[in-house]
């Protein structure tokens, strides 16, 4: 709803990256998809690339969910392709445009998977986490990048900056 108010063509989507399985990293999900699959049924707009959305997640289960969710039944009603992809540490996707490079973090406390990603594009790197068990865990990842942006309702917002700032972020 916010996307479309902005202006923002969600059906334009090719990628989607989910960090890990809390609620509120996911919550949001199945709406996309179930609006998604609206304006593709009343505009018939076409995704690009082949009409595929590729989701990468931690688990695949977390897909599953969201998919019966979203849509309300596995074989849904989408008018576009879902290509599901589990997520493991070091480079995830990479076309001629852009890479995404995952590694884990501890925000699940190693009990289940969690990621946090570099993106490369045009030669600038944004470093997206959601949580994480500390800041510190973003060192592979945060060297030359151009952008942070990272969850904070774990860690107080002055010592994110205080840590991006150290890291000439």
């Amino acid at each position: 709803h916010t996307a479309a108010n902005m202006g923002l063509d969600v059906t334009k989507s090719k990628c989607v990256f989910i960090s890990h399985s809390h609620t509120d990293h996911i919550g949001g999900f199945p709406p996309l998809l179930s609006w998604m699959a609206k304006m593709h049924g009343r505009f018939n707009t076409p995704l690009r690339f082949e009409d595929t959305l590729r989701i990468f997640a931690p688990e695949l289960d977390i897909i599953k969910a969201v998919r019966i969710v979203g849509v309300g039944s596995m074989s849904g009603k989408y008018r576009f392709n879902i290509e599901e992809h589990e997520i493991r540490a070091g480079v995830v996707f990479e076309d001629e445009n852009i890479r995404v490079t995952a590694i884990n973090n501890s925000h699940m406390q190693n009990k289940r998977p969690s990621f946090s990603f570099l993106v490369e594009a045009d030669g600038r790197r944004l470093v997206f986490s959601g949580d994480v068990g500390a800041p510190e865990e973003l060192d592979p990842l945060i060297e030359g990048c151009d952008l942070l942006i990272m969850e904070t309702g774990h860690h107080l917002v002055l010592s994110v900056c205080d840590y991006a700032a150290s890291r000439g972020v």
